[in-house]
């Protein structure tokens, strides 16, 4: 499989997603993002084998919600390029996900613990 440049864009608060979309992505600390991937993944499935590739680089932009408190979309901010750790379950698959540098004070201070 060719690897490519995987770019995952992650908004935190899911409350206003509907039920089927409310994953669990979250930041357990400074250098571990914890990401669900859609219902349909499985780990023998494409994107799956493409997610759990050594040699895939994969990387990671994350918003606290969808919308800024004037109604617009709100901002992504680049926190890094992630290594693959570990995987569980099927439909969604949780993966944890190593930051090869850990998040700034200032990310941390915006996401962590979120």
């Amino acid at each position: 499989m060719a690897n490519s440049t995987l770019i995952l864009f992650v908004t935190l608060d899911k409350d206003r997603a509907s039920a089927d979309q409310r994953y669990a992505d979250r930041f357990s600390g400074r250098e571990t993002f914890i990401w669900q991937s859609q219902n349909k993944t499985r780990k023998s499935g494409t994107h799956g084998q493409l997610l759990s590739d050594p040699a895939q680089e994969v990387h990671l932009f994350v918003r606290k919600r969808k919308l800024s408190t004037s109604g617009k979309a709100a901002p992504s901010y680049y926190c890094g390029q992630l290594t693959f750790c570990s995987w569980e379950g099927e439909q969604p698959i949780t993966i944890d996900w190593h930051l090869q540098t850990p998040l700034s004070a200032e990310l941390a201070a915006l996401f962590v613990d979120s």
